[in-house]
């Protein structure tokens, strides 16, 4: 352990000079071979530990099964559900030419491995899980552990037998989240949000709150609701009397429908709410697409036959006929085939201070944040593809209804390394700081009885609601410079044994503090010792 603690020069003003993730690997928690790539080093690697512990041990509460699968998987699972061409995804050829990927996440893998073993209604429900590392081919890798090539994820699967036992899961998986996030102790939010290309009709992701995140939260400011910016729908204050508009064009699925999104000019159009408004009938692969390749395959499906023409139109609530309208990119039409939807529709991203659809009442506030953990229901999508069916009690054949349940284990470490960074280093929550406890001090004679009378009580220092250990005794380093090393890697708690406000039988207690505690000193006498330590750790 001693050998990896840091060897920059300490100082009280670290927290400036660096990010965290540069501050992680000066201190030792990490090295970084190349970007998006991480050697877990001893004190990192008790922080991710801990974090992990926490996520196995509700897993567990709820009877979830740990499993842990094969880290290569075959290109056949993937080809079949459509996603091997995922741009993301290790790719890797054996010596008899098989094609393999690295698991970027495992909906395929688990699906062709449980069906072998949920064979009737008996069998069900049943939810499993692991915790292993995952791989992304990142394009720009970047905020360290935040966004890598490699991360350790806990991915869980539950298998059901009606839609309505999947979304008793989906609860009771959430709940556990609950207590999950509750037990780390930072602050964070639920979000409601769009399952996208998952399927299913229900999923909620989990956030700290930061801003230098990359997700945008809103929320609102009479009914609590809060959603992510894909799923929001706001209202407008007033009305645009006389704005420019801008269009984007899209296909239905059988291209025999030209779909015309207007909004006002300078706003993000929200592909999620026209999905939603169209009941899911446009064709994604034209979502971005230019204009002229939207109408040109328009065109070409319908020929000469205008007759058979159809357009839709559908207007952002936020706009009246004084707008600026650009022109109909097509020539030929009749006037009978355009319908507009009569119903005002938002079909734009909020904005802070617009009206949240929800309740109707209250104003919306965008939170800045990082997303570290993601529900999902999504139903029969994976059954059906791989067909996984069981027999029910009429000895009928049904599909299996899904549900999936991500954490990102590195990625909560690496949030809340940023999050909580101050001016001398990290301030972790004291559930899954590298140390709980350390004692500083020259005085070997004194320091030792105190390290003994903790180790008394609390011998299992990863396990055990305590973890103390000293940091470091060596008579040549100053009991200050110890101080400022406890207070750089995070340990909650510092006992300085023989400084000047401490008398014989006394330590002074040095409470780091984080966001929520503020920190502070107290002079602790050795028989209140551990009340005080137990007080103080449920704290921070």
């Amino acid at each position: 352990m001693y050998k990896f603690l840091p060897k920059t020069k300490i100082s009280y003003e670290l927290g400036k000079n660096m990010t965290s993730h540069e501050l992680m690997m000066s201190l030792g928690f990490i090295q970084q071979p190349k970007s998006g790539l991480v050697h877990w080093l001893p004190l990192g690697l008790r922080v991710l530990q801990k974090t992990e512990n926490i996520i196995r041990k509700h897993m567990r509460l709820e009877d979830c099964i740990e499993l842990q699968l094969s880290q290569l998987s075959v290109d056949d699972n993937w080809k079949q559900s459509g996603r091997w061409y995922n741009k993301e995804f290790f790719k890797i050829i054996d010596s008899k030419k098989n094609e393999y990927c690295l698991i970027p996440t495992c909906e395929e893998d688990i699906n062709v491995l449980m069906k072998t073993y949920l064979k009737s209604y008996k069998d069900l429900p049943m939810i499993v899980y692991q915790i292993t590392n995952k791989y992304r081919d990142e394009l720009r890798p970047r905020g360290g552990l935040l966004r890598s090539k490699e991360f350790l994820m806990k991915d869980a699967y539950s298998f059901a037998r009606t839609p309505e036992e999947s979304m008793q899961i989906f609860d009771k998986m959430n709940a556990a989240y609950t207590r999950i996030f509750e037990e780390i102790g930072m602050p964070y939010h639920v979000a409601w949000a769009d399952n996208g290309n998952m399927g299913g009709d229900c999923s909620k992701e989990y956030h700290y709150e930061s801003e230098e995140g990359e997700d945008t939260l809103f929320k609102c400011d009479h009914c609590n609701n809060v959603s992510n910016v894909e799923k929001t729908e706001s209202m407008p204050l007033k009305k645009e009397e006389d704005c420019e508009v801008d269009v984007q064009y899209g296909l239905s699925k059988d291209h025999l429908n030209l779909l015309c999104f207007y909004y006002p000019r300078g706003r993000q159009l929200n592909w999620n709410r026209c999905q939603e408004i169209v009941e899911n009938d446009i064709d994604e692969g034209f979502i971005g697409k230019d204009e002229k390749v939207i109408i040109d395959t328009y065109l070409h499906k319908l020929g000469d036959d205008v007759i058979d023409q159809g357009v839709l139109r559908i207007i952002d609530a936020r706009l009246t006929s004084t707008c600026k309208y650009p022109d109909f990119p097509i020539n030929r039409y009749l006037k009978n085939n355009f319908i507009t939807l009569d119903e005002e529709s938002s079909i734009v991203e909020a904005a802070d201070g617009e009206i949240c659809s929800e309740c109707g009442v209250g104003k919306l506030k965008s939170i800045r944040s990082i997303e570290v953990g993601h529900t999902f229901n999504i139903g029969r999508k994976y059954s059906e593809t791989f067909g996984f069916q069981y027999i029910n009690s009429e000895d009928k054949k049904c599909f299996v209804e899904m549900g999936c349940y991500g954490i990102g284990i590195s990625r909560i470490v690496g949030s809340i390394g940023k999050i909580n960074l101050d001016s001398k280093g990290f301030r972790w929550p004291s559930v899954i700081a590298p140390y709980q406890v350390s004692i500083v001090g020259k005085d070997e004679g004194r320091v030792d009885p105190v390290v003994d009378l903790l180790k008394e009580n609390y011998e299992d220092e990863m396990l055990n609601l305590f973890k103390v250990d000293q940091l470091k005794k060596n008579g040549k380093m100053g009991i200050r410079e110890q101080m400022m090393i406890s207070e750089a890697i995070g340990v909650p708690i510092c006992l300085v044994v023989g400084g000047r406000r401490s008398g014989a039988n006394e330590v002074e207690m040095m409470v780091r503090g984080n966001k929520q505690v503020a920190a502070y000193n107290k002079v602790v006498s050795l028989d209140q010792l551990q009340g005080e330590l137990k007080d103080v750790l449920e704290k921070v």
